[in-house]
This record gives structure tokens, sequence and C-alpha cells, in this order.
């Protein structure tokens, strides 16, 4: 959710820059930021910015980039304003604030929220990565220890036949296929299990 919103906010930041962009055409300037699509996206943004730091997770990996997203939100949302009322008189200058908040958008503001979906989603490549190391070791040890039963009960059943003269001891026989049986199952479960953990995290 983390990841979903931080995106989010970035295309919200994108919305709001070309609205005002649009709003700058008309008026000489003096509309800049007044539109309904640009207040609705600044709102959406306010309040998209509130549940962020209501979900920090991860410390300072989350809240440094949170903090700084903020802060150039509010240099954007400053900058929107001065073109405006610079667009009552002068035309150059109206048009230099303009260029000025959409700078700031787009190489300082929106790269603070890639800088927070980076920390989530990494956090999620570490996880992922770890417990499939952990399904992978647990698996192996558990199929490792199936195979040395299998190999234990066909080396018991090899020792009676030469000992007691008889080809086949059915219930040593049959331990060694449900052995069998139920090693191939959970390797085969482990194995659906790491298939479905990669396509759930692709999802995400």
């Amino acid at each position: 959710p983390s990841v979903a919103l931080a995106l989010r906010m970035s295309a919200g930041l994108g919305d709001m820059d070309a609205a005002a962009l649009a709003d700058s055409l008309v008026g000489g300037g003096e509309a800049t930021g007044t539109s309904a699509e640009f207040r609705q996206a600044m709102l959406t943004l306010s309040s998209d910015l509130v549940e962020a730091a209501r979900n920090v997770t991860y410390g300072e990996a989350e809240a440094a980039p949170l903090r700084e997203l903020q802060r150039w939100t509010l240099a954007y949302q400053e900058a929107v304003a001065e073109a405006r009322t610079y667009g009552a008189g002068d035309r150059t200058a109206t048009l230099r604030r303009v260029q000025w908040a959409t700078r700031v958008n787009r190489d300082f503001a929106t790269p603070e929220a890639g800088k927070l979906a980076e920390a989530n989603a990494s956090v999620l490549e570490d996880t992922y990565r770890r417990y499939q190391t952990q399904s992978l070791l647990l698996g192996g040890m558990a199929v490792g220890a199936f195979l040395l039963l299998v190999l234990a009960l066909v080396a018991v059943q090899a020792w009676l036949a030469r000992r007691m003269r008889r080809t086949l001891n059915p219930m040593l026989a049959g331990a060694t296929l449900v052995a069998a049986a139920a090693g191939l199952w959970l390797g085969a479960t482990v194995l659906q299990e790491r298939i479905t953990l990669r396509v759930a995290k692709d999802d995400a």
C-alpha cells in the first residue's frame, strides 16, 4: 500500500503541474492554480501526505523523503501563488514563476515521491529474497531428510532380503513408498509455494 500511495502522489504532482500550466495560459497568468482540477489534485495530494505520514513503518528510510516531499510541495504551491500574483501585471515575471514552479515540482518534489516508493519497494524485495532463501533451505532439509529415510528403508530391505532369503518385505516396502510419496509431495508443495510467492510479489 505504501508503494501505491507514493506512486499516486507522484502522479498527483504531475496532475497539479499540468493544471497549473493550463491555468497560466488564461488571463495573462492571473488564473494560475485556480482551476477545479488543480484544487482537486492539491486536496488529494494533501490527504495522501497525511496518510503516508501515518503509515511510516521503516523509520528514516521513509521519513526523510516524506519530509522533503512535504517541503517541496509547499515550495511548489508558493511558486504557483507567486505566479498568480505576478499575473496581474508583469507577463514576463509570471512566465518565470510558472517555469520555476514547474521545475520545483519535477526536479525536487516528484523525485522525493519516487524515493518514498523505492524505500518501501526495497523492503518488499529484501523480505522476498529472505523468504525465498529460507524456503529453499528448509524445503531442501526436509526433502533431504525424506531421501535419507527412503535410502535407509531400502538398505534395510536389502539387508533383510540377504539375511532372511526374502526378496520383499511388504511392511518395509509400504513404508518406503509412503516416505517417497511424502517426500515428493513436500518437494512439490515447496516449489509451488515459491512460485505463488513470486507471482504475489510481481502482482504487488
